[in-house]
């Protein structure tokens, strides 16, 4: 609490503990007031009068000097000699409050206030003492005593405000704020106070202002600064909070709090390196504050650099073993590890410190959906929502785990109230274009798939000189290019024939992933090709992405041809070959298999297990021949190990590089088992039947639709839906029947 000395011959400025003490025209002593006369003329002054004289005035320029020890020296030498002198009683008791010494304060300004009761500068400094004391009530009437004397001792306000704060009464301190800096509008002080009080009830924007007039009053203020900057950020205007970090910095170089602050804004706006470099002199300053180290521990998970993060939450928790947000934080990281028990836990013992914390509550439905268990995650995000109704993150997740259950009306709903929320939110956007699509409402989905580049995610965005083309006529050159992963491709392309009803072969140049090229330039001839990394040096006058044609050709279910064939055309002569190695004269059906999906989100719940595949493995008369792209080695080699079955591999057909070779594999097969994968569209664009596994709802593409067991993309494809998530048994059980049947027919 500031410290005020109003006294009637002048007045001390306010005071802060270890900085020097600012004492304008103190009242002289009456025993040198004494000395004073003498020397005018009357008579010669006593020797020990001017000594005391010197004394007080080398304690006054120590106080100012914040030199407290040595001020206390020469006031306690003075009163030795006038132990009822006023003045010096007074500033005796002003500095041993600056020394915390309250006990003593209080003796001194108690012996002073009974030399004159209606100073109302003691009052006001008997009841900073007494607040010091922890006797507030006390103090704060000593306060109003001193204002009854003098209505306008701004000080007196600003004392009782700070008093009101300290006892737990912000609301009612405020008043009092209000009327010390309307009498002293130029003190930055008081602003400063004021502006902490407002920020504390969360008026932000009076905050604001009152910290605007503290920085133009003070430029070199550097906690108003911090404090500003923490304002700006709160309401989203990171550049300008930013500035007001680096102000900080710049009036108080060693100031750890505003370097890392100024990490965590250089977070929030992207630019992760130079964050790091804020946070990493942040701890260097001040190695003890743990949210610095949980803030460095969120850019180094930014970075990709998760078990360094982790090291910084466990420093944060050494510190702080108590801190909710570093161990939600710290569960975070472990998910993305894929550690997700772990990150549950940790979830679970954040919302065990802060049950409210909504935070903990939604990232526990994260983790929770990443296990497949839609209902479970459903009820943490109803908490989290419970504490934060007007989280547009929280209701979009909302309408993720809905999603997750096939409820996707309701999950549409849940992503609208998110847009309410959040106007512009794309992620928001694309899933309603999700719920739309898999519903067949195309011509509401696909304008709003186009927010999928306002997602975040990291689609294959380039960038071009030249517009994207929206179907008009045109007569010049097109670009399509395919920016998402090679299986989307595969699927986009199935509506290039349609595109060509609008524009000529021989104005289209078509940009896909290398691996695609000897494919799809049998398919399409007449048509350009380019391989993706060369596509910004096209020559084009329109471009759109692949992912952008459904939107011109695909607008309702009367877009579809009525006679849909397959769309890539294998080597044909491939396919023999293939076939005839396949083939051994022993009747058996040959099965092409494929059971994992290596997709970054929800891969895992796409997969089964090829032990898993057990009783469609057991079917006599079957022949299984890999189709599954990467290594699988280890997994054939324990079936056989365990179950005697083999899971034929062609070493020299390439399932990920090659993918020609891959879809005239296919081709080679009488029936391909499969699940959402890449094998699944190159089986369907060649026209192989297929009997395809699904997930319940989470990793199930909108293009596979709802309850429907054809697929209107690909004519040769038979879909079996899981009944419940995570269930695969009863799904390779019809499996396995459907497989059973085409034995027998073929029989």
């Amino acid at each position: 609490m500031a410290i005020r000395s109003k006294s009637k011959a002048g007045a001390a400025k306010p005071t802060k503990p270890a900085k020097p003490v600012q004492i304008v025209n103190p009242a002289m002593p009456k025993a040198m007031a004494a000395a004073v006369a003498l020397q005018s003329g009357a008579a010669s002054p006593a020797p020990s009068s001017m000594e005391i004289w010197d004394i007080y005035q080398a304690a006054l320029q120590a106080q100012r000097r914040g030199e407290l020890d040595a001020a206390r020296e020469g006031y306690i030498k003075v009163l030795a000699v006038q132990p009822e002198d006023f003045d010096v009683l007074h500033m005796l008791g002003v500095l041993e409050t600056q020394r915390k010494n309250m006990p003593e304060a209080l003796s001194r300004l108690t012996h002073a206030l009974r030399l004159d009761p209606d100073n109302p500068a003691v009052h006001n400094n008997l009841g900073v003492a007494l607040c010091g004391l922890g006797r507030h009530a006390e103090g704060i009437a000593e306060m109003h005593h001193a204002l009854a004397l003098d209505p306008e001792f701004a000080d007196a306000c600003c004392n009782v405000a700070r008093a009101l704060c300290d006892s737990g009464k912000a609301a009612e301190s405020l008043p009092y704020f209000e009327r010390a800096v309307t009498l002293e509008p130029d003190v930055a002080d008081m602003h400063f106070q004021r502006a902490v009080v407002l920020d504390k009830l969360q008026h932000r924007e009076q905050a604001l202002l009152s910290y605007d007039r503290v920085v133009e009053l003070n430029p070199g203020h550097a906690e108003a600064h911090c404090r500003r900057g923490h304002l700006l950020s709160y309401a989203k205007r990171f550049k300008d909070s930013l500035i007001s970090y680096e102000r900080a910095i710049a009036a108080n170089p060693q100031y750890a709090e505003a370097h890392c602050n100024r990490g965590n804004v250089l977070r929030l706006l992207g630019h992760l390196p130079e964050a790091l470099v804020s946070l990493d002199r942040a701890v260097e300053l001040q190695a003890q504050i743990a949210p610095a180290h949980r803030i460095r521990g969120l850019v180094l998970t930014g970075l990709g650099r998760h078990q360094e993060a982790l090291a910084c939450f466990d420093k944060a928790l050494s510190l702080q073993p108590q801190f909710a947000d570093a161990i939600n934080d710290r569960g975070n990281t472990l998910r993305l590890l894929g550690r997700y028990d772990e990150a549950l836990r940790e979830q679970d013992r954040a919302i065990g410190l802060m049950p409210s914390g909504s935070g903990a509550h939604a990232n526990r439905a994260v983790v929770l959906m990443d296990l497949g268990r839609p209902q479970e995650a459903l009820d943490s995000i109803n908490r989290a929502i419970q504490y934060a109704p007007q989280s547009a993150e929280f209701w979009n997740l909302h309408g993720n785990a809905l999603q997750a259950l096939n409820r996707h009306a309701e999950s549409a709903a849940s992503y609208g109230r998110a847009l309410e929320l959040q106007p512009g939110f794309g992620q928001a956007e694309f899933n309603i274009s999700m719920c739309a699509l898999i519903r067949g409402e195309f011509g509401r989905g696909w304008p709003l798939y186009e927010a999928r580049w306002r997602t975040g995610q990291r689609l294959g965005w380039i960038k071009f000189r030249r517009p994207q083309w929206k179907g008009e006529k045109t007569d010049g050159r097109l670009l399509v290019w395919g920016e998402q992963g090679i299986g989307d491709q595969i699927f986009h392309l199935s509506m290039l024939d349609s595109l060509f009803k609008r524009i000529s072969h021989q104005q289209t140049t078509l940009a896909v992933t290398p691996r695609l090229l000897p494919l799809v330039q049998r398919s399409f001839p007449g048509i350009s090709f380019v391989p993706l990394s060369r596509a910004t040096r096209v020559p084009c006058d329109v471009q759109i992405p692949l992912g952008s044609i459904g939107g011109l050709v695909r607008r309702s279910w009367h877009d579809f041809p009525t006679q849909r064939k397959s769309y890539l055309i294998v080597d044909e002569e491939r396919v023999d070959a293939l076939r005839k190695r396949l083939d051994r004269g022993d009747g058996k059906l040959v099965v092409g298999l494929s059971w994992l999906s290596r997709a970054e989100h929800y891969g895992e719940l796409k997969s089964v297990g090829l032990n898993d595949l057990k009783p469609l493995l057991q079917l006599p008369g079957v022949k299984f021949v890999d189709l599954q792209y990467g290594d699988t080695t280890a997994e054939r080699e324990e079936l056989r190990r365990r179950s005697g079955i083999d899971v034929q591999r062609l070493p020299d057909v390439d399932t990920f590089n090659d993918v020609d070779g891959l879809a005239a594999l296919i081709r080679a097969c009488d029936l391909v088992v499969t699940t959402s994968n890449t094998t699944a569209h190159l089986a369907g664009a060649v026209g192989a039947p297929t009997l395809l596994m699904l997930p319940f709802a989470s990793g199930r593409h909108w293009y596979w639709h709802e309850e429907r067991e054809d697929s209107p993309w690909y004519p040769s494809m038979r879909l079996f839906r899981q009944r419940q998530v995570g269930e695969w048994g009863d799904i390779i059980a019809r499996v396995r029947d459907a497989v059973a049947a085409r034995i027998a027919e073929a029989s």
